[in-house]
């Protein structure tokens, strides 16, 4: 086998990669010196320097797609392990007809599959997830976190080619986890390909090699490619939240006029019916017996209720003249 070529060079924590350059991902400044954060590859573009990691656990960061096991259900939401030191914690939609008795369940249970959007992460690195979509049947593959940019490649270059080589629709998750669905063979070509991508991951023409080994391992096989999938199909890892009506927050000033759980508008007092006081009140009992007993109850003391009906026929008249 040819030795490979690295894609740049190799750096551990505390060595100086530059001086009087910004700094991008993983590095510090000391003074004028700009030194490497974490071990692995050095990495110059526009008078910025950077280190891009060969190893180290996965963070959760606001915006990424993952993809996780349940791990636990409570009345409230479900707690997701995502192959991170930190579980994320996904909430349960937010239906009208949701209510205490809601199963949960019913929707995602421990050990299903699931892709989600990291949607915030506090200052103790607690995760919040939404727009989950349930991953049925297929394979998943493991890789280091830090390797997950080369699976995807520039523009996508890299899962492009895999999913038209292949035929298979694949969700890469940026927490290393890698859910693969469609034909037996095809799958197992799609696995070996990815983890080949984890082993030569820092060398350069990387795309090229994995096309070619794609090729010859589905002529091996055997395999045959389906139709590629629409790209709404291929590309889409987690269904994008509702921003609108009913799905908002609970608390947003923006969302619907219905508070959640309920199908009455917000903001109205159902203790009172429309012609007054509910029946069943003491206050209503209290006029019913007043009215049934000759009015003798509260009367209007207004000036108008004490004028005589001739007087007020003639006010009326007058004000008729006025129009």
């Amino acid at each position: 086998m040819n030795e490979l070529e690295l894609r740049g060079e190799i750096v551990i924590p505390g060595e100086e990669i530059g001086k009087n350059v910004r700094r991008g991902d993983f590095t510090y400044a000391v003074g004028p010196d700009v030194k490497a954060g974490v071990f692995g590859i050095k990495e110059d573009k526009e008078n910025m320097v950077s280190v891009i990691p060969l190893s180290g656990k996965y963070i959760p960061k606001e915006g990424d797609m993952v993809v996780g096991v349940v791990s636990n259900v409570n009345r409230n939401g479900w707690a997701i392990s995502i192959n991170s030191p930190y579980e994320t914690y996904l909430a349960r939609e937010k239906r009208r007809d949701d209510d205490d008795t809601f199963d949960l369940r019913r929707l995602y249970k421990e050990g299903d599959i699931v892709s989600i959007m990291v949607s915030s992460v506090d200052e103790v690195k607690n995760s919040y997830a939404e727009g989950p979509r349930k991953l049925v049947g297929g394979r998943i593959a493991m890789l280091n976190a830090k390797k997950i940019p080369r699976v995807i490649g520039s523009k996508k270059s890299m899962l492009s080619l895999l999913r038209d080589k292949s035929g298979c629709r694949i969700v890469v998750g940026q927490n290393g986890i890698i859910w693969i669905d469609g034909p037996e063979k095809n799958m197992e070509v799609v696995v070996e390909a990815i983890l080949k991508i984890g082993k030569e991951s820092h060398t350069k023409g990387l795309t090229n090699r994995i096309s070619i080994f794609v090729d010859e391992e589905m002529a091996r096989r055997g395999a045959v490619a389906p139709p590629p999938l629409p790209r709404d199909e291929r590309d889409e890892g987690y269904e994008r939240p509702r921003s609108e009506g009913r799905y908002r927050d609970r608390g947003s000033s923006r969302g619907s006029d219905r508070p959640h759980g309920s199908d009455r508008p917000r903001g109205r007092d159902y203790s009172r019916d429309r012609r007054g006081p509910r029946r069943d009140s003491p206050r209503g009992e209290g006029q019913r017996s007043n009215e049934g007993s000759g009015g003798e109850g509260r009367r209007d003391e207004s000036p108008q209720a004490k004028e005589s009906p001739q007087g007020g026929e003639q006010n009326g008249n007058q004000d008729q003249n006025k129009f």
